[in-house]
């Protein structure tokens, strides 16, 4: 990717800047500061954009509609000049501090890449071309999309995708999450919960389904796991405060038995 680009922050007039040193940063999911401009201020957490990630990645995915490469097949077999189309597209609807243009350039780069495999998926696994994709450019995916190489390529990913990561027999690992990233579901779940949420409470929400139950025998596992370290970690402090009281009531004993005998 150019560097060129992203020397604007996100706008073709100059990023919204403070005055001074000490004026602190535009706050994260305001509007622009320029009156005649409505781009969102966001910001990175953890790879991801922020605040509402989803809508900025459906912002992402609207303008693969708008331009494709013939040779477009993966996102790194897109011309730069697309690239740069792109880019500049998601430049006009948001901002962001200065200083971070390469973080936000490359967790761009990064989300783009997933949201156009994501779309080419469906594109490829649909019936009929869709409207906005010239039928060159169109033929040109079909004829790659039904090469050897393509194919070998498609079955090991399928293959992959399928894989038992829990162990044989736990099936493959799923989650309720949707297209919503972990760091929007933590924001929301602290909200929800008026607390930071503890890992714990991260892997519940997207491992359960809305019934109570986990979605796949690897969730389950790691359950009931959990609740066995809980399980253990009480039994060995009761005893350990077992242990105390019983020496304290040696140690008492010990004491009365010196007085009344003079020891």
């Amino acid at each position: 990717m150019s560097d060129t680009p992203s020397s604007n922050a996100g706008s073709p007039t100059g990023p919204c800047t403070p005055t001074t040193p000490s004026t602190p940063d535009v706050s994260i999911g305001s509007t622009s500061c320029s009156s005649t401009s409505a781009r969102l201020v966001i910001s990175v957490v953890a790879e991801k954009f922020v605040p509402n990630g989803h809508s900025i990645s459906k912002t992402i995915t609207e303008t693969f509609k708008e331009r494709q490469d013939a040779t477009g097949y993966s996102w790194k077999d897109v011309s730069q000049s697309t690239h740069k189309f792109y880019w500049h597209e998601f430049l006009k609807s948001y901002q962001w501090n200065p200083t971070k243009n390469s973080i936000m350039e490359r967790t761009w780069n990064k989300v783009a890449s997933t949201l156009y495999s994501k779309k080419m998926y469906i594109w490829r696994k649909g019936t009929v071309k869709p409207n906005f994709v010239l039928e060159d450019i169109w033929r040109s995916w079909k004829t790659h999309w039904a090469s050897n190489e393509w194919m070998d390529k498609s079955r090991i990913a399928t293959r992959n995708r399928c894989s038992e990561t829990g162990g044989l027999g736990t099936g493959p690992s799923k989650h309720t999450g949707g297209s919503r990233s972990t760091v929007e579901h933590t924001i929301k779940l602290a909200i929800e919960l008026r607390r930071p949420p503890n890992s714990w409470d991260i892997f519940k929400k997207l491992h359960k389904r809305k019934d109570g139950n986990f979605v796949d025998a690897k969730s389950k596992c790691i359950n009931a796991l959990k609740v066995w370290r809980c399980i253990k970690i009480k039994i060995l402090s009761l005893r350990a405060i077992y242990l105390r009281c019983l020496m304290m009531l040696l140690k008492s004993a010990l004491n009365y038995l010196r007085k009344k005998c003079c020891i």
